[in-house]
C-alpha cells in the first residue's frame, strides 16, 4: 500500500504541477483579453480542453459549432499524442522509472479519446478530414481507433491496421461482433478507397534557403505523404472486397455510429482520478478507454447500403471498372426509392453522413448510359451528351464541329483528352479562345505552348476571329476577346504578328477597335456621382497616355485632355538624354509631349525590354525634329542604349537565366560593345567623353564582373571617373603576386580608402567648429556603396569583405557599448591589414560601414552560397548586430558548408571555439539552455569555458522549456557533466540530475576509458540535433 501511496503521490504532484502551469497561462490570456490589443478572442489551446473535459464536451454539443475549429482543435490533440507515442518508444531503453510510463500512456490514451470525439462531433465528414487532416494524421487516427475497437490484437503505435480489418484467416462474422467493430471497418475501407479518389497529391515547395543540400523538411513530408498514400492505394482492392461482404451481411440491420459520449463517458466522469495500477502488468488494461456501451447513432439499412454502393460507384468508376461500377450503379438507382425519411438532411447525425448529391448520380447516369431514375436527373444540356469521337486521319472538319458547338469547359476537355496527341496544343487553342469569352484569361505557360507552335498559334488567331464575329454571343464576350486580342499582342509580338495578318482578311476585327464599356452593376451606391463622372470622362484616356507607346495614339489623347493633362510629378526621364535634350523645350508648349516620351523610354529601361527600347528610342528621336539631329543627342541616345543592357545585365547576374549559353553569348556582345565604347570616346570631342563617363558606374562594375582587369589599367586618364580609379586600384592588386599584393593592400588601396570611411562630423577645427570637407576624398560614400551593390566577383568580394569587416571590427572596439572582444567578425586574408590603425585614433562612421559590409555579405550570399568563409562573416556579422536568430542560422549553414553531411570533423580556420562560444550566446537568448551547454563539448579548449557554462545555468530560469532531458545522450565529455551535475543540484532539480547520470552510465563512456568513437558519435549527434532546431527539419 505504501508503494501505491508513494505512486499515488507522484501522480498527483504531476497533475497539480500540469493544473498549476495551465493556471498560470489562463491568467496570462485573461489579462491579454482585457487589453485592447486583439479585436477577436484568440482560440484556446488543446490544454485548456484537456484539463476541463466538460469544457471540451460542451464545445462538441455546440448546436453552432465551427466544424473547422474542431477539426483544428483535433489535430492538436493528435500531434500532442503522437508525441508522447514518440516519448514512449524512448522509454523502452529503461532511463524512465515505471511511473512516468504509465502516466505517459495515460495521457496519450486520454489525447487519442479527445481527438475521436472530436471526429464524432465532426459526423465523421471524409471531405471535412480531407480538407483539415493529412493521411499520416488520419492514419495515426485509424491506428487508434482499431486499438480501441480490437484490444485483443495488440496493435502498435506504428503497426498496420489493414492486417486486423482484412484479416482473411478469420471469418468476417466472427471477426465483426460487434457495432464499433463494424462502423471501424465499414469507415476505414471507405477512406481506403476515397484516398486514390479524393485526396489528391500536395505539391510541395523546398525550403529557400538550403545550403549543402541537405534533407529538407517540406520534401520530406510531402515523400512521407506519397509514400502513405501510395500504400493505402495498394490496399483498395482489399476494402472494397470488404465493402462488399458487409452489403451481403444480413445480420447488420443498422450501421451503429459511435457518437462523441462513447469516446468522454469515462474521461469526464473520471477527469480527475489516475488509474490504480498495483501491477505492472494490469496497465494495459487499466488506460482510458471509449465506452462503447454509450449513445450510438444508427442508421438504417437502406440508407447505410446506398451510402456504401455509392462509395463502390466512386472507386470503381476512378479505377476504370466500368462494368462493376454499372451493376453498383443500377442495384443503386432501383435501391434509392426505399431510402428512409431523413436520408441526406442536415437535421441528424444520420442525415449529415448519408448526404449525396444527386446531381452526382446524374452524372454517373449520364457517363454509364443509364437513365436516371425518380429524384434524380442530369445538369447537362442535352448537347453535352453529343459524343463526338475523333477521326482516324486528323481532320480539320473535325476541329470545326467543336468550335461550332456550345459546348462546356468540361466537354471541350474530355474531347481535348480523346484526340490524338499530335492535335493536343490545336485543342488548347480552341479551349482558350473559349475561354476567354467566359472572362477568363490564358496563363504564361500556355501562352507559351501556343507560341512554339506554328500551327497552334495560326488556330488561336482563328478562334478569337471566330468568337469575336459569332453573332449568336453577346455583346459582353465579343468584347472581352477583342480586349483579350489587344492584350496578348503588346505581351508577345508573335501573336501580334499573327493578329496582324488576320486582321487585313477580316476588316480590323480585332485590332484598333475603338473602346466598348460594358456597364455592370456597382456593388456598392457611389458616393460622389460627379467625381465618378469625371474619372469615367478623363481617367480611362489618362492611363491609356501613360500605358501607349503609340506616339499618333499619345498625340491624340494629350489633345483630347487639353490642360487636364499634368506631367506626374515623380516621372523620371534618362538623366542622359533629358539633360541635354529638355532644356530646349523649357516653356514650350511641347515640353509635356517630349518628357512624357522619355520617362517611357526610362519605364522599357527598368523593364529591361531592349526590343521595344530601340524602336521606341527611334520614334522619340523623330519627335525631337531638330534636336533630334544633332549629333551630341544620337550620341546620347547610342550610349543610352549601353546603359540600358548593363543595368539588365546587372539584374540578371549572377543569376543566370535558364538558358545559360545565350547569357554567355549575350556577355560576350556587351563585353565587345562596351570596349568598342570606351576606346571610341578617347577621340571624342570633351561633351561625349563627359557622356560616356556618366555611365561609368554601369561599365567599371560590369568589367570586375567579368575579371577585365587588364583592360581596366590599360583605359586612358582622359576618362575621369572615381569609380574608374578605384577600379583600377582594385586591378593592381588582382594582378599582383602575393607579395604585391600586400603593399597594394595597406598602401594605395587603404591610403586613397580610408577616408572614405571616417566619420567628419566628430573631427573639430581649433575653434570647434565640424570639419566637413570632403574635396579629398577619391570616391564619396555614395558612389562607393552604388559601387559596391554592383559588384558581385567572388575574389573582389573575398577582397572587399576582408577590408571593410577590418575596418567594422575597429569601429566595434571604437563604441563604448561594445567593447566584447569576441563580438569582432571573422575575415579571411587578415595579414593585409596588420599595420593598419595602429596607433590611430580616427573616427569611423559605424553606421556606414555597416551598411557597406551589408551589402557585401548581401551579394556574396547571391554568388556562392555554401562558401563557408563568407558564412562565418555574416554570422559573426549579425551576431555582433545582436540579431541572435539570423547569426544562429548563419553558423549552422557555415557548419553544413564545411562538412560533408555533417561527418566529417570541421575545419580549424573557419570552426574555432570563438564561433562555438557565440554559438552559445545565440542559443541561450533563443532559451535554449540545455542545447548552450551541451556546445561547450564542441570546443577544442573547453577547460575555460566549464565555469562559464555552469554559471549560465546557475543564472537561467529553472523551468525553461527546452528540452533538457531529451538532449542528455550526446553527453561526451565527462568534466561537462560534472558542472552541470553540480549546477542541477544547487538548483533543487533532482530529477533532472538523475536523468543526467542515467544518460552518462553507459560502458563506453567509463570516465577512465572513454572509448574515442562513441564520444565523436555523441558530437556528430548534437550537431545534427543543432541543424535540426535551427533549421526545423525532421521534425
Amino acid at each position: 500500500m505504501e508503494g501505491l501511496s508513494d505512486r499515488w503521490s507522484a501522480h498527483s504532484g504531476k497533475m497539480w504541477q500540469m493544473d498549476r502551469t495551465a493556471s498560470r497561462q489562463l491568467r496570462c490570456a485573461e489579462v491579454m483579453n482585457s487589453l485592447n490589443f486583439l479585436r477577436d478572442k484568440p482560440l484556446d489551446n488543446w490544454i485548456e480542453y484537456f484539463l476541463n473535459p466538460r469544457k471540451l464536451l460542451d464545445l462538441l454539443a455546440a448546436d453552432d459549432r465551427d466544424v473547422k475549429a474542431i477539426a483544428q482543435l483535433a489535430c492538436q490533440f493528435i500531434e500532442q499524442a503522437k508525441a508522447v507515442d514518440k516519448e514512449l518508444d524512448l522509454f523502452k531503453d529503461g532511463m524512465f522509472d515505471e511511473d512516468s510510463v504509465t502516466y505517459s500512456r495515460c495521457k496519450a490514451a486520454r489525447l487519442w479519446l479527445c481527438a475521436l470525439s472530436c471526429l464524432a462531433s465532426m459526423d465523421w465528414g471524409l471531405n471535412i478530414i480531407k480538407e483539415s487532416f493529412t493521411p499520416l494524421i488520419i492514419k495515426a487516427l485509424f491506428n487508434r481507433l482499431v486499438f480501441f475497437c480490437f484490444p485483443a490484437r495488440n496493435i502498435g503505435v506504428n503497426d498496420d491496421v489493414s492486417t486486423v480489418i482484412f484479416d482473411h484467416s478469420e471469418d468476417i462474422a466472427s471477426l465483426l461482433d460487434t457495432p464499433e467493430r463494424i462502423f471501424t471497418a465499414w469507415f476505414y475501407s471507405v477512406w481506403i478507397m476515397s484516398i486514390s479518389v479524393r485526396f489528391q497529391e500536395t505539391v510541395a515547395k523546398p525550403t529557400v534557403s538550403n545550403p549543402g543540400n541537405q534533407p529538407d523538411a517540406n520534401l520530406a513530408l510531402a515523400e512521407q505523404i506519397r509514400a502513405c498514400i501510395a500504400e493505402h492505394q495498394q490496399k483498395s482492392e482489399d476494402a472494397a472486397a470488404l465493402l462488399e461482404e458487409i452489403l451481403k451481411m444480413d445480420s447488420i440491420k443498422e450501421l451503429s455510429v459511435p457518437a462523441k459520449d462513447c469516446f468522454m463517458d469515462e474521461i469526464v466522469k473520471d477527469c480527475d482520478r489516475l488509474p490504480e495500477i498495483v501491477n505492472p502488468v494490469e496497465t494495459v488494461a487499466a488506460l482510458p478507454r471509449p465506452n462503447f456501451q454509450a449513445t450510438f447513432s444508427k442508421i438504417k439499412a437502406p440508407d447505410w447500403k446506398l451510402l456504401t454502393r455509392y462509395h463502390l460507384i466512386c472507386y470503381n468508376f476512378a479505377s476504370n471498372k466500368l462494368s462493376k461500377a454499372k451493376d453498383e450503379l443500377r442495384q443503386f438507382l432501383s435501391d434509392w426509392p426505399r431510402r428512409m425519411r431523413g436520408f441526406g438532411t442536415s437535421k441528424t447525425v444520420a442525415g449529415r453522413i448519408t448526404v449525396i448529391e444527386a446531381e452526382v448520380i446524374g452524372g454517373y447516369c449520364e457517363a454509364l448510359q443509364l437513365p436516371c431514375t425518380r429524384g434524380i436527373s442530369s445538369s447537362l444540356q442535352e448537347e453535352e451528351t453529343i459524343v463526338l469521337y475523333p477521326p482516324a486521319v486528323p481532320d480539320n472538319a473535325w476541329i470545326e464541329k467543336i468550335r461550332d458547338s456550345n459546348f462546356s469547359m468540361s466537354r471541350r476537355a474530355e474531347c481535348d483528352r480523346i484526340g490524338a496527341a499530335s492535335w493536343s496544343r490545336n485543342f488548347m487553342a480552341e479551349n482558350l479562345a473559349h475561354r476567354v469569352s467566359k472572362g477568363l484569361f490564358i496563363t504564361m505557360d500556355e501562352r507559351q505552348a501556343i507560341c512554339s507552335s506554328s500551327s497552334a498559334l495560326i488556330q488561336l488567331v482563328q478562334a478569337l476571329v471566330h468568337v469575336a464575329s459569332d453573332k449568336r454571343r453577346s455583346e459582353e464576350e465579343r468584347v472581352r476577346v477583342k480586349m483579350a486580342a489587344h492584350l496578348l499582342a503588346s505581351m508577345d509580338p508573335r501573336i501580334a504578328d499573327e493578329l496582324a495578318k488576320a486582321n487585313e482578311s477580316n476588316d480590323g476585327l480585332l485590332m484598333n477597335q475603338k473602346n466598348k464599356y460594358i456597364s455592370c452593376e456597382p456593388q456598392e451606391p457611389i458616393s460622389d456621382v460627379a467625381a465618378f463622372k469625371e474619372l469615367l470622362n478623363g481617367g480611362p484616356i489618362y492611363w491609356k497616355v501613360l500605358l501607349s507607346y503609340d506616339t499618333n495614339e499619345i498625340k491624340s489623347f494629350l489633345g483630347q485632355l487639353g490642360t487636364k493633362f499634368a506631367l506626374p510629378y515623380r516621372f523620371q526621364v534618362p538623366n542622359m538624354i533629358g539633360e541635354a535634350v529638355l532644356p530646349a523645350f523649357v516653356n514650350k508648349s511641347g515640353y509635356d509631349y517630349i518628357a512624357l516620351l522619355l520617362g517611357k523610354l526610362e519605364h522599357l529601361a527598368k523593364i529591361g525590354d531592349i526590343k521595344q527600347w530601340t524602336s521606341f528610342g527611334n520614334e522619340c528621336v523623330k519627335e525631337l525634329g531638330v534636336i533630334g539631329r544633332n549629333q551630341d543627342v544620337q550620341m546620347r541616345f547610342a550610349c543610352d542604349v549601353v546603359r540600358v543592357q548593363l543595368d539588365k545585365w546587372h539584374r540578371l547576374f549572377p543569376v543566370v537565366p535558364t538558358s545559360a549559353a545565350v547569357f554567355v553569348h549575350v556577355t560576350q556582345e556587351l563585353q565587345s560593345t562596351v570596349q568598342s565604347l570606351v576606346q571610341a570616346s578617347l577621340t571624342m570631342p570633351s561633351s561625349s567623353i563627359d557622356t560616356v563617363g556618366s555611365m561609368m558606374l554601369q561599365m567599371v562594375a560590369f568589367f570586375i564582373n567579368t575579371t577585365e582587369w587588364q583592360f581596366i589599367l590599360k583605359i586612358s586618364s582622359k576618362l575621369k571617373s572615381p569609380f574608374l580609379d578605384v577600379a583600377k586600384v582594385l586591378a593592381a592588386y588582382m594582378t599582383s603576386d602575393p607579395a604585391m599584393k600586400k603593399k597594394v593592400a595597406d598602401g594605395a588601396w587603404w591610403q586613397i580608402m580610408h577616408a572614405t570611411f571616417e566619420d567628419p562630423t566628430t573631427k573639430r577645427r581649433n575653434d570647434g567648429s565640424s570639419v566637413r570637407d570632403q574635396t579629398r576624398l577619391l570616391i564619396s560614400r555614395g558612389q562607393f556603396l552604388a559601387l559596391l551593390r554592383l559588384i558581385k566577383e567572388p575574389l573582389s568580394i573575398a577582397f572587399l569583405i576582408s577590408f571593410v569587416g577590418k575596418i567594422f571590427n575597429y569601429a566595434l572596439m571604437m563604441q563604448h557599448s561594445r567593447s566584447e572582444e569576441n563580438a569582432r567578425i571573422f575575415i579571411q586574408h587578415s595579414e593585409l591589414w596588420q599595420s593598419i590603425f595602429e596607433g590611430s585614433n580616427a573616427p569611423v562612421n559605424f553606421r556606414y560601414v555597416s551598411e557597406c559590409l551589408e551589402v557585401i555579405l548581401h551579394n556574396s550570399t547571391l554568388v556562392n552560397p555554401i562558401n563557408a568563409f563568407w558564412l562565418r562573416s555574416f554570422a559573426d556579422y549579425r551576431y555582433a548586430r545582436e540579431q541572435f536568430e539570423d547569426a544562429l542560422i548563419l553558423y549552422m549553414e557555415t557548419c553544413v558548408a564545411c562538412s560533408d553531411s555533417l561527418i566529417k570533423p570541421f575545419p580549424d580556420n573557419v570552426v574555432d571555439d570563438v564561433m562555438w562560444y557565440k554559438v552559445q550566446r545565440c542559443l541561450r537568448a533563443s532559451g535554449s539552455e540545455t542545447l548552450a551547454a551541451l556546445v561547450c563539448q564542441l570546443m577544442r579548449d573547453p577547460q575555460e569555458h566549464y565555469v562559464l557554462t555552469a554559471k549560465a545555468l546557475l543564472e537561467s530560469q529553472s523551468d525553461i522549456p527546452d528540452g533538457s532531458s531529451a538532449f542528455f545522450p550526446f553527453i561526451s565529455d565527462m568534466n561537462l557533466l560534472e558542472f552541470m551535475h553540480d549546477a542541477y543540484e544547487k538548483l533543487g532539480l533532482t530529477r533532472r540530475s538523475q536523468l543526467l547520470l542515467q544518460a552518462i552510465s553507459m560502458p563506453q563512456m567509463n570516465a577512465a576509458n572513454v572509448i574515442q568513437n562513441e564520444r565523436h558519435l555523441r558530437n556528430r549527434g548534437l550537431v545534427r540535433v543543432l541543424c535540426s532546431q535551427v533549421f526545423r527539419i525532421h521534425f
